[in-house]
């Protein structure tokens, strides 16, 4: 059985909460949010139990945090070598299409920009792959209103 889990401090509470405050990443700031709970002497348990994680996932963070220090909450998994399905040729015809309508008419929806992009690279896209296309052009999702 692990023994207690703490955190050894590179910054002081308050620089804790700044930096916790002032991110804007959702995912980098759960883990500042795991690191700074931790330092307050919540237990993993209580830790995972509020965000709805694993246990092990939130003493992992935790533990990452004496090593690396600030940078432990950062997102591993950007940059990690992989190329995106559309190169920036691809994303500007992309952009370009989507300022009309999709094949087959209506409106674009994280399904039919999947289509589109699996059609012109044969790649297979995700659904959170295609809201995270759209996201990167600054697009939201847009529901027609009722009928009056």
């Amino acid at each position: 059985m692990p023994g207690p889990l703490n955190v050894h401090p590179h910054r002081t509470q308050s620089e804790l909460e700044s930096r916790f405050s002032e991110c804007r990443d959702i995912e980098e700031r759960e883990r500042r949010h795991f690191v700074l709970l931790k330092s307050r002497g919540h237990s993993s348990k209580a830790i995972a139990s509020m965000f709805l994680k694993r246990e092990d996932w939130v003493r992992r963070t935790v533990r990452r945090y004496p090593e690396l220090g600030p940078d432990a909450a950062k997102d591993g998994r950007r940059r990690n070598g992989t190329v995106g399905l559309l190169d920036d040729e691809g994303r500007d015809a992309w952009a370009q299409a989507l300022r009309g309508h999709p094949d087959d008419g209506g409106l674009w929806s994280g399904p039919k920009v999947a289509t589109y992009i699996r059609q012109r690279t044969g790649g297979s896209c995700t659904n959170h792959t295609d809201w995270m296309y759209l996201k990167r052009l600054g697009y939201t999702e847009q529901r027609p209103g009722p009928k009056q």
